[in-house]
């Protein structure tokens, strides 16, 4: 980015002249704001303007405006007129978004995330729990806070357009506990579909009283229900997670667990959705699926993000994946040869 300021010669232009020019700071610095410049600017016979670019530097400080003077001197072949020096003035076009993270009680609350779309710079809140994302002229994106064991009430910040700084963008946050969905029974008025077996041994249940197993059978099988009563609320930075406890004499060849956004559809209980991204489901999706493919003994999860932390065919095996968008989920489904859920 540069500024450019043209030089005018007037009266007698049928003979050469010069004049010298140079960069003075004002409020904007050489070498932080802008390229310091000086030289000398030759006019041939009937050369009645000439330019001076000024190099200005493009960085994501939140600075205000500031300015420079560029000044004319040691004129030959002419004298200098009025004005002899023009001030430069930058315009910032970065702009702050801040705030700070409390909990409930209005106690700070530091070191949490918080990310956002499109090009920005953001810290984490600090021991105060302030925060500062530094924007582009004109941004438009979502900032999420995050931080596993919290839930936050404002759970993300919408922007569009933005052309000033904004603070008060404030996040409170509440220790967040376990929220059980499917546990010893199906949610209410969840309507289910293909065999649920719910059984209290032969595996003992992770917890509870109950786990439901799916049939021994070849061949792709499921089941799920839909049309729960209370939805399950997902908010960016909480985790969900499920057990599985796998048969070691009928191994799968696949284990998915499925969700299904509230508010979408999909035709016959079938999904309808790729395999689910790196994300949780986010509005407009239909079926979103998280997969877990075994070759003997040598496990391997797809997509990455979901966690298996014994990944073996012994004992329950717990699954997790971090929520990057919030969501909404009435319905729930898994695949499978033989295989017990939590």
């Amino acid at each position: 980015m540069s500024a450019v300021l043209t030089v005018v010669r007037t009266g007698n232009v049928s003979v050469p002249a010069s004049v010298d020019y140079t960069t003075v700071d004002g409020t904007a610095s050489a070498g932080a704001d802008y390229t310091e410049s000086a030289g000398t600017l030759a006019f041939a016979a009937w050369e009645s303007t000439r330019t001076i670019t000024v190099p200005v530097a493009e960085d994501t400080l939140v600075e205000g405006a500031e300015s420079l003077t560029v000044m004319l001197g040691n004129a030959a072949g002419a004298t200098l007129g009025t004005p002899s020096l023009a001030t430069l003035n930058l315009t910032d076009n970065d702009y702050s978004i801040s705030g700070q993270v409390t909990l409930e009680s209005g106690t700070p609350l530091s070191d949490v995330p918080l990310s956002a779309t499109g090009a920005a710079a953001c810290t984490s809140s600090d021991v105060s729990g302030a925060y500062t994302r530094t924007v582009p002229l004109a941004w438009s994106g979502t900032i999420i806070p995050a931080l596993s064991g919290f839930r936050f009430t404002q759970a993300w910040r919408n922007y569009t357009g933005v052309s000033a700084n904004l603070d008060r963008q404030d996040y409170s946050a509440a220790v967040q506990a376990d929220t059980a969905w499917v546990d010893d029974a199906l949610p209410t008025g969840a309507h289910p579909v293909g065999t649920w077996n719910f059984i209290s041994a032969n595996p003992v249940p992770f917890s509870g009283s109950l786990a439901h197993q799916s049939i021994l059978a070849t061949g792709v099988h499921q089941h799920y229900f839909t049309g729960a009563a209370s939805a399950l609320v997902v908010n960016a930075g909480e985790t969900l997670f499920t057990y599985v406890h796998l048969d070691p004499g009928n191994p799968p060849g696949e284990v998915m667990l499925q969700w299904l956004e509230a508010g979408s559809t999909a035709p016959n209980g079938e999904p309808t959705a790729s395999p689910g991204a790196a994300t949780a489901p986010r509005a407009g999706a239909t079926w979103g699926r998280c997969r877990l493919r075994g070759d003997g003994h040598a496990w391997k999860y797809l997509p990455p993000q979901w966690v298996w932390r014994t990944p073996s065919l012994t004992g329950w095996l717990s699954c997790s994946m971090a929520v990057r968008q919030p969501g909404t989920m009435r319905a729930s489904g898994s695949f499978g040869e033989r295989g017990c859920w939590r």
